[in-house]
């Protein structure tokens, strides 16, 4: 099946540019062994193809994965190649391959994404007040992720990622990036959420059911068109100065006004209400003074708090596990 696999890919390259071929002695080379020579620089630590044709030779793995035998490519061969690809071709064989990977069982139709941003800073020497002509031309001043050491602010970019969680142990993929935004470092994630599912509309003819992201996509706003007009649930953790709203305690802890601990039910979406619900054998029903007239079912608007509500409570079991095992 693997082999199949290499095959069907391969096969789509090869197609799509038959002329992507060198002169000479070496006319028999085809077009998706030159593409699996420039996917070394992506997989190995040797992100220059200049190092990578020096140490083929010598890398018996590497000629492997590139189908490499006899003949070996040049740093010349690689650049007329990259020519005759060009930039969409390149897009082209990304769209590709995705696809496959898409049509898999158990990954639609509720399928997990994650969205995440990446620090670029931007190519600029010393004395940045100074010399303001050695800044990049659109960067911009933005917070940068806490951690210990550097500074709050950096000048530069920031690339946005939208990543699908494959559902199914593979061989070699884990997250698969379907899209990427590349921005100012002053523009934050949470107005790239509805356009990357556009993206993946458009291009892909599918979208994600769960994203999970940070806190930069706590905009009521966005979750809300999400929810509504794209069925997607954005699942994100709670800010601690955040305000809870009945029936929740903490943010993974659900009772009711006597502290009888709830579940979640089911999503009404013709009314737009979650429902919570007490477990068969509640702890404080027969020990409650209202436990006769208790409905035992509870309902809450799902608009009410994009956070804590939505698609799915934050307080269910599938988002505790997505921001405790998936997200880090």
């Amino acid at each position: 099946m693997k082999k199949r696999h290499w095959l069907c890919r391969g096969f789509f390259i090869c197609q799509s540019w038959r002329g992507a071929k060198p002169g000479g002695r070496r006319h028999g080379l085809s077009a998706a062994q030159f593409w699996r020579v420039h996917l070394l620089a992506v997989l190995t630590s040797t992100h220059s193809l200049n190092l990578i044709v020096a140490r083929l030779p010598e890398q018996p793995a590497w000629r492997r994965f590139a189908r490499w035998r006899r003949e070996l490519p040049t740093a010349r061969m690689l650049s007329e190649f990259r020519q005759q690809v060009g930039v969409r071709g390149r897009r082209r064989i990304n769209q590709h391959l995705p696809g496959r990977l898409l049509s898999r069982q158990g990954v639609q139709p509720h399928a997990v994404a994650l969205l995440d941003a990446t620090d670029l800073p931007a190519s600029c020497s010393g004395f940045k007040k100074k010399f303001r002509h050695l800044h990049a031309a659109h960067a911009a001043l933005g917070g940068r992720t806490l951690k210990t050491g550097p500074s709050r602010c950096f000048v530069g970019y920031k690339k946005h990622t939208l990543r699908l969680w494959l559902p199914t142990p593979h061989p070699s993929v884990t997250f698969l990036p379907l899209v990427t935004w590349v921005t100012p470092a002053n523009v934050v994630e949470g107005g790239l959420l509805l356009p990357s599912l556009r993206w993946c509309r458009s291009h892909l003819g599918w979208w994600p059911g769960i994203v999970v992201a940070d806190l930069a996509n706590l905009s009521n706003v966005s979750k809300a068109a999400a929810r509504t007009g794209w069925q997607t649930a954005v699942v994100t953790r709670l800010r601690a100065d955040m305000l809870l709203l009945p029936p929740y305690r903490s943010a993974a802890q659900i009772e009711c006004a006597h502290g009888q601990p709830l579940e979640w039910w089911e999503h009404d979406e013709p009314g737009g209400e979650q429902w919570f619900r007490a477990p068969e054998q509640p702890e404080c029903g027969p020990h409650c003074w209202e436990a006769s007239r208790c409905p035992r079912h509870f309902g809450c608007a799902a608009g009410a708090h994009e956070t804590l509500f939505g698609l799915i409570p934050l307080a269910s079991r599938v988002p505790r596990r997505l921001l405790q095992q998936v997200r880090p």
